[in-house]
């Protein structure tokens, strides 16, 4: 028996954001701008400043006191005006019911929307969603490439569930190299268990596999699809 098949690979499927009232990052050109900057340009629709507020609204911090319902608003201003980070952040509360009506079918959608647009905390949800194959029908195909495009972009979590997937061929080729390199990537961000799945890995594999393994770790960075 191989050292992959004697392992019980497991998936991580948390999802990887919270809900509007619990918060999450604002426009980062905007943090520090005080409230009377940030409302104005909100107001003319700039999505950015919708998702500044929205944040802010949500934390009770930037000036402004924590308000729920003005938080899914400016968020839900934001979704319309674009704003992949609102839209996910949506996908979220809808999927919980958090402040809106709980629709795991919307929330499909709003994590399919700001996935396309390069947010790769809705790339991992999205992959989660297709993964578990609970809201909509089981694509493995699917559920490795949208975990895939969040990897590259250095989600943690999908790093080690891409890794997962290569060691097991579940809706991609095994590969062995490319697992060994995003089981270590996992492992550099902490991820529980990664540094034993690479070891178990490396049991099955050559020396030179090994080393180009090494090698393509060296060599890797992240490629932001979209930045906050």
């Amino acid at each position: 028996m191989t050292a992959t098949a004697s392992l019980k690979w497991t998936l991580l499927l948390a999802f990887a954001a919270t809900g509007i009232g619990l918060g999450s990052a604002g426009a980062a050109h905007l943090s520090g701008a005080p409230p009377e900057t940030v409302r104005p340009s909100a107001e003319a629709g700039r999505a950015d400043a919708q998702r500044e507020l929205g944040v802010r609204y949500a934390t009770g911090q930037g000036g402004v006191e924590r308000d729920h319902a003005a938080a899914l608003e400016w968020t839900e201003k934001a979704a319309e005006g674009g704003d992949p980070w609102a839209i996910r952040n949506l996908g979220i509360s809808t999927l919980k019911g958090d402040g809106v009506k709980q629709d795991p079918e919307k929330a499909l959608e709003y994590f399919e929307q700001a996935a396309a647009l390069g947010e790769d905390k809705a790339q991992y949800n999205l992959a989660v969603l297709l993964y578990e194959g609970k809201v909509t029908e089981r694509d493995l195909k699917a559920a490795y490439q949208w975990y895939l495009r969040a990897a590259n972009q250095g989600h943690p979590l999908a790093k080690r569930n891409v890794a997962l997937m290569l060691a097991q061929g579940e809706g991609t080729e095994i590969d062995r190299v490319e697992a060994y390199k995003w089981f270590e990537l996992a492992a550099r961000e902490g991820q529980d268990k990664a540094a034993q799945e690479r070891e178990l890995t490396a049991r099955d594999m050559p020396a030179d596999e090994i080393a180009e393994a090494k090698e393509r770790v060296d060599a890797w960075q992240p490629k932001s699809e979209w930045t906050p």
